[in-house]
């Protein structure tokens, strides 16, 4: 892969080869990875360290791309060969924090490590907190910025906020601004077809009864949802995990990306 300052000089062919690889921190079940591989991009890296989500992602992907490790014990050498980073660290740590509590740990320091070793020439990435100081940081090491608030509620009808720190590099020549403009197709994100009445409430990472933050159906009495639900509300194919108890894949699937919205930010 040509560093950031050869990449304008490369072919076409190239250089849309180069962009097209990507890597996967936090990769969890694979939710990045299946948006941007319906848009042509491959993965040739991703990292986890919850036996369960590797379990999942594995059965997915049984390519060798995927290291189960803690991301601190990672060598950011290893993924000197993307174009690209998309990063979910965990959000618990932020979740806390805003909340007045304590607890968890902030990884995004890690993947600015990865970044600023590997100079990538496009990132992005996503938490439930905005990221001012990861935007920062990116800018600090040559990286023009853009955050973007979106929704999955107009994707998959659950409201679920998120922030995206796009950066390219500057060497790229091009701003993230350009490229999630109005001008590039429609705004991000679109216009609800679904209304006020009919969304679910942001999944959670775990499927307890009776807990005001869960959604829950009325058919024939008052329910959870079922593993199959929660998949679709993500955009996940049915039965993507399949093989775990149910807490588990509640767990797993409260804990991942909404799959339409991430291949929105693909095909952009």
């Amino acid at each position: 892969r040509p560093n950031p300052g050869e990449y304008n000089r490369g072919s076409s062919m190239h250089r849309t080869a180069v962009w097209r690889t990507f890597a996967e921190l936090f990769s969890g079940i694979g939710a990045a990875r299946l948006a941007f591989e319906r848009h042509g991009f491959h993965c040739l890296r991703a990292i986890d360290n919850d036996r369960q989500a590797c379990r999942v992602y594995r059965s997915h992907w049984d390519d060798g791309t995927l290291s189960e490790a803690n991301i601190k014990e990672a060598e950011a050498g290893d993924f000197a060969d993307v174009g690209g980073i998309w990063s979910s660290d965990p959000c618990q740590a932020e979740s806390l924090a805003r909340s007045g509590r304590l607890g968890g740990e902030r990884l995004s320091g890690e993947f600015i490590r990865i970044v600023s070793h590997v100079k990538p020439l496009w990132v992005v990435r996503e938490n439930v907190y905005p990221g001012a100081e990861v935007a920062y940081a990116l800018c600090g090491i040559g990286y023009r910025t853009i955050t973007i608030a979106a929704d999955a509620l107009p994707y998959t009808g659950q409201s679920r906020l998120r922030y995206f720190v796009v950066g390219l590099h500057s060497d790229v020549g091009m701003c993230p601004g350009e490229i999630f403009s109005d001008s590039q197709g429609d705004a991000l994100p679109p216009e609800s077809v679904y209304s006020q009445e009919t969304y679910a409430y942001c999944l959670t990472a775990h499927d307890r009864r009776y807990n005001p933050e869960e959604t829950y159906v009325c058919d024939r009495g008052v329910r959870i949802l079922t593993p199959v639900e929660r998949e679709r509300l993500q955009g996940l194919p049915s039965g993507w995990t399949n093989g775990l108890s149910d807490h588990a894949r509640a767990r797993l699937i409260g804990n991942a990306l909404c799959v339409p919205l991430v291949e929105e930010f693909a095909r952009r």
